[in-house]
């Protein structure tokens, strides 16, 4: 797969995702997996497909597969808290929320000021 080919699929897919064609959007995505040009974007997208389909545990691998290409992927550790919080697991779900905070835009020194209460949650929740 050349990359205008991989450009076309990846756009196709994302198309298929905003109009709800999840089926589309997973043939797509995982057709760049098999080939072996995914990033961390296409893991993404592929777990939004996958999450539509109600499938936690494909969604919970492609999250994976997206945070071990980007570890700093905002989204991916965002989803992954939820899909952690959705599963009880209400640790975990801190844990990825709290990294998200390492990579967000925000400025570390204005997160304590804006986000008092998240700040409180965290401590408790991890300490």
């Amino acid at each position: 797969m050349n990359d205008i080919e991989l450009n076309a699929l990846g756009a196709q897919g994302m198309a298929a995702l905003a109009r709800g064609g999840n089926a589309e959007a997973l043939r797509c995505f995982n057709a760049i997996v098999e080939a072996g040009r995914a990033d961390g974007t296409v893991w993404v997208a592929l777990a939004l497909a996958r999450q539509a389909f109600g499938d936690p545990d494909g969604t919970a691998h492609a999250l994976d597969a997206a945070l071990k290409l980007e570890p700093q992927n905002v989204r991916a550790l965002l989803m992954k808290g939820d899909l952690m919080a959705a599963a009880g697991d209400r640790r975990a779900a801190v844990s990825f929320m709290a990294r998200r905070w390492i990579w967000s835009p925000i400025p570390r020194v204005c997160r304590p000021r804006r986000f008092p209460r998240w700040t409180g949650y965290v401590a408790r929740a991890t300490g």
